[in-house]
């Protein structure tokens, strides 16, 4: 008889059920990817509204509508999210909030906080 071959075996990530505290981690290197990704266009956008009154104008018009504001929900979620992942995983450096439920503890309340600035981000007027 032949040994049974162990074959590598195909992962769907779709279909992976990872714990809270690495669905944070990842969210927290995407807001990460995101904030950064939107620095240039924002320092630009800073310097053209700030140059004439004709730039701010223009400016104003180009951030006025629904994309942008679903735009600027979107940061404002990268923002809180970093920003609180951020501090959890100091914490967690700091050896505070080690233990397994704590940390879940702690991941669920990252995510709901930025889910939160989400909606505060899309319902703002």
């Amino acid at each position: 008889m032949t040994p049974h071959r162990h074959r590598p075996v195909f992962f769907h990530l779709l279909q992976l059920q990872l714990p809270v505290t690495a669905l944070v981690s990842i969210a927290h290197r995407l807001s990460g990817i995101l904030l950064f990704l939107a620095l240039a266009p924002a320092i630009w956008l800073l310097e053209r509204s700030l140059a004439d009154a004709e730039g701010f104008a223009a400016v104003r018009h180009a951030l006025d509508g629904w994309p942008m504001h679903l735009a600027g929900a979107l940061l404002l979620w990268a923002l809180i999210h970093h920003l609180l992942a951020g501090l959890r995983l100091l914490l967690i450096d700091a050896e505070l909030g080690v233990e397994r439920r704590a940390a879940r503890r702690s991941a669920w309340w990252v995510g709901i906080a930025g889910l939160l600035a989400l909606g505060l981000g899309v319902l703002w007027p």
